[in-house]
């Protein structure tokens, strides 16, 4: 037996699967009225348990709202997140010490697993809802990896056991070392730059969390450099070689995301058999594709970015202010970190495509926070290609029509992104005038329509159930007129 908000929350998010048109209106009138009643409760404190039930169909709601994409919805999510965030926090649920304190003397060892089990769970999903929804709005994740002092989670085939059996031999199976550390100390210790911890233990999910943990600083030190740095220096600046700012716990932040990732791809395969394939596919996928936008968000200011196509949409900043911003950017857009975030944002776009479509093949729903990935990635083009006007580039494409005309052999005049994987010709790209094309469009001005409908078609692809996309794809299409 559950509360009755908690089975409601749970029949949402089947609902939002199943996709029912004739369901889809009232669910969201019942999600409207849910989030109001487990707000107010969750603030009440009722019993140990029930509060955990009423944390549980907040954190449930939290996530229909942004899955289904509307605006409104979003916003909501956005603001009854802190709710769930302090009072997760003031529960003690961050903390081992503070979950084991509260077990029941008088159950057994399954049941007091069963509800520590619950409590972590639940920590974890609000730490990386944090960090998705506030980067969402470009705003910095507000839980910090140090509050997160607990062990890893069990994996999804010991918390899915059926009997008690199949529970004791799914937790014999696991990594050893998952119950060693707490999970802070762990992260502190593999972004130190003087201790290098053996993390044969992680899972598939543990790489998304890991490089969510990454953010929240991240996202500190990259601001830092962007507003003092990057934009008063020559078009020739490479943050990476900035003397302060970038600094990831003594290692550059290039050298941590690489390390991170050097290490999924070396794991990858190993310790299989924790969770189903579609299961494992989600979660490095989502990895991934925070992991390019961490580059992104390094070598792009999206803050910027956005006030200027917020200036040119509305009329929230004056004329000057406008041409500040454009200024900014054109400046930026000859720099070398420009072509770092556009061989990342086409990255993304490769990455969404290849897998998006077979997640949803497996009835599972693309998370949202690769959709905000792929919007992103789609403005930082948007920002680079209206600035490129030489049209000479169209011109050496229509005048070759066997399209060979970005694979010439030795130093090529054009290179195609979505093929360029090799880190010589990546550097080469990068540091010489080379031209750019993507999916053998060619970049510039011109076809910047093309292009961004690249982004468009593959958003409106990866929709399933009740999802929607439609405000994501509405602002790209809009982009498109803004040249």
């Amino acid at each position: 037996q559950c509360t009755p908000e908690l089975q409601h929350a749970v029949g949402l998010i089947g609902g939002l699967l199943e996709g029912d048109p004739d369901l889809r209106a009232p669910s969201i009138r019942l999600h409207k009225w849910l989030s109001q009643r487990v707000l107010l409760q969750a603030i009440e404190r009722p019993s140990d348990i029930e509060h955990l039930e009423i944390l549980q169909a907040l954190l449930l709601n939290i996530l229909f709202g942004w899955y289904i994409g509307e605006t409104e919805l979003v916003r909501m999510a956005c603001m009854a997140l802190p709710t769930l965030t302090m009072c997760t926090r003031e529960a003690g649920y961050f903390r081992v010490e503070g979950v084991v304190a509260q077990d029941e003397k008088s159950a057994s060892h399954v049941s007091r697993w069963l509800i520590r089990e619950q409590k972590k769970r639940l920590a974890y999903a609000v730490f990386r809802l944090d960090c998705y929804l506030h980067l969402l709005r470009d705003y910095p994740p507000s839980i910090r990896v140090p509050e997160l002092c607990l062990h890893y989670p069990c994996s999804e085939v010991a918390w899915n056991a059926t009997t008690v059996g199949d529970w004791e031999l799914a937790l014999a199976r696991e990594p050893l070392g998952r119950m060693d550390k707490t999970y802070s100390l762990t992260c502190m210790q593999a972004l130190s730059d003087t201790i290098r911890p053996n993390l044969a233990f992680l899972l598939p999910e543990d790489f998304e969390t890991g490089v969510v943990a990454m953010q929240s600083r991240l996202w500190e030190e990259v601001q830092h450099e962007h507003e003092t740095t990057l934009y008063s220096v020559s078009p020739s600046f490479d943050i990476r070689q900035a003397s302060v700012g970038i600094a990831g716990y003594g290692l550059s932040w290039q050298v941590q995301l690489d390390m991170w990732r050097s290490t999924m791809d070396h794991l990858t395969g190993r310790n299989v058999g924790f969770c189903d394939k579609s299961t494992e596919t989600w979660f490095y996928f989502t990895a991934k594709m925070q992991y390019h936008m961490s580059f992104l968000r390094m070598y792009a200011d999206l803050t910027l970015i956005q006030r200027l196509i917020d200036g040119l949409s509305t009329n929230n900043y004056s004329p000057s202010l406008i041409r500040r911003f454009e200024a900014r950017i054109q400046l930026w857009t000859k720099s070398s970190n420009a072509k770092q975030a556009l061989w990342h944002a086409v990255q993304i776009l490769q990455q969404f495509k290849e897998t998006a479509l077979g997640i949803k093949a497996s009835r599972s729903l693309v998370c949202p926070s690769t959709v905000t990935c792929l919007f992103r990635a789609a403005q930082v083009v948007w920002a680079i290609c209206r600035s490129v006007l030489s049209c000479d580039l169209c011109e050496t494409s229509s005048a070759q029509h066997d399209n060979t005309w970005h694979t010439h052999r030795g130093v090529k005049a054009v290179y195609d992104l979505m093929e360029l994987q090799n880190d010589g010709e990546l550097g080469f790209w990068n540091d010489n005038r080379a031209k750019a094309s993507i999916g053998n469009i060619p970049f510039c001005a011109c076809h910047m329509p093309a292009i961004l409908d690249l982004y468009i078609e593959s958003l409106q692809m990866s929709t399933l159930g009740w999802s929607s996309v439609t405000p994501v794809t509405d602002a790209l299409a809009a982009l498109k007129l803004q040249q």
